[in-house]
């Protein structure tokens, strides 16, 4: 009650405000749970302090007696307040001490970086040179995270040895597969094949028109079809596309040389390094040769035109192939009016080789001495020798490239090179005039005499 004077245990007077002080006797809690109340008695000045005087005399002795070890318990509780009181004091001057020091540091380095104005400028690219640092690394620890947990989830089990491996590498095969299988797809083009089919059978650039004596005009041009693959993927993003277009325009360079008094063709279609291209590739180029195999053997009869196919490995083409040809080739073989050489799964350096390997056969047979080998010999175990048109006396390179690539390479020994820098879709009739021309005017063959 408001009645009530509470003290200290040390003896002091409490003020009413103070009543829930720590150091209060008064309703604090001791560890039996015992309460401990205040006395309305002030002690007396200069006396002794007795603990049981803090309780009216209406409590029970048991409460009294339970007192005497309870006064050290309260007393300890005071001690520890001033030792916390004590050690925050000290964390707090701590603290002031580093911030003012803190604080010194700071205005001695912005005084010397206005005084020098050389730091003035050089101070924000350090400044940006470490920010640029620090977001690099954490774009590359973030980027090798990411990639780490990417090829985590793209891993496998390999074998039942249970090696792993990454899927990332056989997706990209797939993927590049694909692409290069939609490259190669083969499209029926009905429309394609009619204007193809028409074009055999037209007269048109059947004429004669370069006014080259015949006597100086090449009896046997040969041609590397070069830039199928590039024009069709530049124009119609499909390669095969530019295979049928080469198609086309070889039976329009035949027509051409015909009309100008030409008397053989020897055309490189497929080489055998062709085969190490992608399969989809090779299946398009077979399956357009046995789409035109047909519509050339019918148009050659009717134009007198004998096709001879010269193959070094013959065994890498299917039997349907090998029929057609044998079909084209024979019926075909009482022409007269031209010579067509298809060059089909060709390499000049196989050819060298076989002819090699049959002068050896006769001389291991004792049908041959080696005193009997000579140029004139080996040439007549050559394919080309079989057709009877001789060595090209021109060799025609489309898309720009110079070289041969493995094509008549005994046969041009002597033969004038002429590189056109287009692909071979894109070949026009006055390019074979430019060439018979210039064949004829400003090339002198001289066979080293």
């Amino acid at each position: 009650s408001m009645n009530e004077e509470y003290y200290y245990l040390d003896g002091s007077k409490l003020n009413h405000n103070h009543k829930h002080d720590k150091r209060l006797a008064s309703a604090s809690q001791l560890c039996d749970g015992s309460m401990v109340f205040g006395n309305t008695q002030k002690p007396a000045e200069n006396s002794s302090f007795d603990p049981c005087l803090m309780f009216p005399p209406d409590l029970s002795s048991t409460r009294y007696a339970n007192f005497d070890c309870k006064h050290e318990r309260i007393s300890g509780i005071t001690n520890h307040d001033d030792d916390v009181n004590s050690n925050y004091v000290n964390v707090c001057t701590t603290l002031m001490f580093l911030l003012r020091g803190v604080k010194g540091v700071l205005i001695r380095i912005t005084n010397a970086y206005f005084d020098c104005p050389f730091t003035l400028s050089l101070m924000p690219l350090l400044l940006g040179l470490g920010i640029g640092i620090w977001i690099g690394r954490t774009s590359n620890s973030n980027s090798n995270s990411n990639s780490n947990r990417t090829s985590n989830r793209m891993s496998f089990i390999g074998n039942e040895n249970g090696n792993s491996k990454s899927n990332h590498d056989n997706i990209n095969e797939t993927v590049n597969a694909n692409e290069n299988a939609q490259m190669y797809t083969l499209d029926q083009d009905d429309n394609r094949d009619d204007c193809t089919r028409k074009s055999l059978q037209s007269s048109k650039d059947t004429t004669r028109i370069s006014s080259v004596p015949l006597s100086n005009v090449p009896k046997h041009v040969a041609v590397i079809m070069d830039g199928n693959r590039r024009y069709g993927r530049s124009k119609y993003g499909n390669a095969t596309r530019g295979h049928w277009d080469g198609s086309k325009t070889l039976i329009e360079f035949t027509k051409w040389c015909i009309a100008e008094g030409v008397q053989a063709l020897t055309v490189y279609a497929f080489s055998t390094e062709n085969w190490n291209r992608h399969p989809a590739e090779v299946a398009a180029l077979m399956k357009i040769f046995s789409t035109y195999c047909e519509e050339l053997r019918l148009e050659a009869l009717q134009r007198g035109i004998r096709i001879n196919v010269l193959s070094t490995e013959q065994d890498k083409m299917s039997n349907d192939i090998l029929d057609q040809i044998h079909k084209m080739v024979q019926d075909t073989m009482h022409c007269e009016n031209f010579i067509m050489n298809i060059c089909l799964s060709y390499g000049s350096r196989g050819e060298i080789v076989n002819a090699c390997k049959q002068i050896a056969t006769c001389v291991s047979q004792n049908q041959l001495s080696i005193n009997e080998i000579t140029e004139h010999l080996l040439e007549q175990r050559l394919l080309t020798w079989s057709t009877g048109v001789g060595d090209p006396d021109v060799i025609i390179r489309t898309s720009g490239e110079m070289r041969l690539s493995n094509f008549l390479l005994w046969q041009s020994a002597y033969s004038e090179l002429f590189f056109v820098n287009k692909q071979w879709p894109e070949l026009l009739k006055e390019d074979l005039i430019n060439v018979i021309q210039s064949y004829a005017s400003g090339r002198k063959r001289r066979f080293g005499k």
